[in-house]
């Protein structure tokens, strides 16, 4: 979030990091939950940095490469990664990150607004098994606080 106050990112990260242990039972592929936990439990300190809690970041950088395309930095033009966190000029930046092979892409082909179609089409898949494990209230607890941040 470039535009938040301090209070305001402390908020942002704790739902970050709160939502990137919730991703460890909703994410609704169970090999990528099983992969988030792992990273989570063992966060590789040196390829993180930024200003995000290292398992945090790990989950994260899991969740990405558990998309269908195993996705990592090289497969998009200006992409919002870890290591840009509480910089706002990098935070900026990767706000229309583009997907440079566009077979890659699945319901979001269509679209000129790659990051932020994946975002909503994980969530709605992501909410689908919240709502499944009778953990929507959590989700919305954590998610909400996430995109007033500026996630979208």
């Amino acid at each position: 979030g470039v535009f938040l106050n301090n209070e305001d990112k402390s908020e942002v990260s704790q739902a970050a990091d709160a939502f990137a242990e919730l991703l460890e039972e909703i994410h609704p592929i169970e090999e990528c939950r099983h992969e988030i936990s792992e990273a989570r439990k063992r966060p590789d300190l040196a390829s993180l940095g930024g200003r995000m809690d290292p398992s945090t970041a790990a989950a994260a950088n899991a969740a990405w490469r558990c998309l269908p395309a195993h996705f990592e930095e090289i497969h998009f033009d200006k992409p919002f990664e870890v290591a840009h966190v509480g910089s706002p000029g990098l935070e900026k930046r990767g706000r229309r990150a583009k997907v440079l092979d566009r077979t890659l892409l699945g319901a979001c082909k269509p679209t000129s607004w790659d990051r932020a179609c994946s975002l909503w089409v994980s969530l709605h898949a992501l909410s689908a098994r919240a709502d499944q494990l009778g953990k929507s209230r959590e989700f919305i607890r954590h998610v909400y606080p996430l995109l007033a941040g500026g996630a979208a």
